[in-house]
């Protein structure tokens, strides 16, 4: 879990930072930040090293399909159902 941290201690405000600027609210922009670190904890082996800059672009591609699916997921919550006897169904 050493390497683990080192990602945390070196990437999470930078990812932090790029979620803010993607328009993510400042309550979820920690856990986008940890998302996107689980999914390079897994995915690491599928890296491919193309220079310079190449990982920190992965980083964002990955944030920003964090962004997105949260964004997906958040509006199918919200979508509402039903009409004005909507309510009534409930009882």
């Amino acid at each position: 879990p050493r390497r683990e941290q080192r990602l945390v201690d070196t990437y999470a405000s930078l990812l932090a930072a790029w979620a803010a600027r993607a328009g993510v609210p400042p309550a979820d922009r920690d856990d986008v930040a940890q998302d996107v670190l689980l999914v390079v904890v897994r995915e690491i082996g599928a890296f491919e090293h193309r220079g310079p800059g190449s990982f920190r672009g992965w980083l964002r591609a990955i944030l920003l399909n964090r962004v997105r699916a949260r964004a997906a997921g958040r509006a199918r919550r919200e979508r509402g159902v039903g009409g004005s006897d909507a309510a009534a169904r409930f009882n």
